[in-house]
């Protein structure tokens, strides 16, 4: 997944890997969450405190 950072200067790139086919949805599933969890705000929020349910 390739994330962009507003200014377009620069991008953050995750990925994840299993040699084992059946855990795909599993994984897509986590790198989704990531996706969806990316703010570029002002606010000093944690990817924890997503995680935990907090925000």
């Amino acid at each position: 997944m390739i994330i962009p950072f507003p200014s377009l200067r620069r991008i953050a790139i995750l990925s994840m890997s299993s040699t084992f086919l059946a855990d795909w949805p599993y994984y897509a599933g986590i790198l989704n969450d990531i996706a969806h969890s990316v703010s570029f705000t002002e606010k000093n929020e944690s990817f924890a405190d997503h995680l935990s349910g907090a925000l």
